[in-house]
């Protein structure tokens, strides 16, 4: 129980971290898989450590309590895994819009595609390479840029 409990915490340290910190994967496709991963490996964490917290000795709920709180929990968490892991929704870049100059720094147009219910509402962001395999990112205005620093990106 207590390996679980410290798995769990990790992992939700390590969400809580990529909220915090405007840190994301240089490499799309790794970007995706790992968010993948990442979310498949905290909801079945948080599964098992349910379950184990429901059949374990210190719960003090019997056989048929513990099946007819087990039957709803692995319904959730069906649905929950059918959103989160088909990949419904996820960030697409759609193009570059500036360039620094002398530099890797970019500016770019994404939006969110959840497939049918794409409203293709664009956000901007800033992204500022930090090695070969992160980017710094966060949103930007690009009114507020001096464009002498940048160069506009043709389609």
């Amino acid at each position: 129980m207590k390996f679980f409990q410290r798995l769990l915490s990790i992992v939700i340290i390590l969400k809580a971290i990529g909220f915090i910190i405007p840190i994301e994967f240089s490499q799309i496709d790794f970007r995706a898989s790992f968010k993948y991963w990442h979310n498949l490996f905290l909801v079945g964490l948080l599964f098992f450590w349910i379950l184990f917290f429901i059949y374990g000795s210190k719960s003090g709920l019997r056989l048929w309590e513990s099946l007819m709180v087990t039957v709803p929990l692995l319904v959730v968490f069906a649905v929950v895994s059918l959103f989160l892991f088909t990949g419904l929704c996820r960030w697409e870049e759609e193009r570059e819009l500036y360039a620094k100059e002398n530099n890797n720094d970019k500016i770019v147009k994404r939006d969110l595609n959840c497939g049918a219910t794409t409203d293709y509402d664009y956000e901007t962001f800033y992204i500022k390479p930090l090695t070969p395999l992160f980017n710094f990112i966060w949103k930007i205005d690009t009114s507020s840029i001096q464009k002498d620093k940048w160069r506009k990106v043709s389609k």
